[in-house]
């Protein structure tokens, strides 16, 4: 049989503050990621083509 280990009452409330704690910062960590991962790809969406920026430096405006 495997041993038991005899837990007290204030060791059993410190590990669930602890475990709410981390549960806590995970979802935090996650949020973040998250966060951070949309706006990226909203910086990509908005993008331009380096090619056609550059070609625009030196466009000149047609005269009629």
């Amino acid at each position: 049989m495997t041993k038991a280990k005899l837990i007290k009452k204030d060791e059993a409330s410190k590990r669930r503050k602890e475990q709410t704690s981390q549960n806590c910062q995970k979802q935090v960590t996650k949020k973040t990621m998250i966060a951070v991962s949309e706006w990226i790809e909203e910086r990509r969406s908005q993008r331009l083509d380096p090619r056609t920026a550059f070609a625009a430096l030196f466009a000149w405006p047609q005269a009629q």
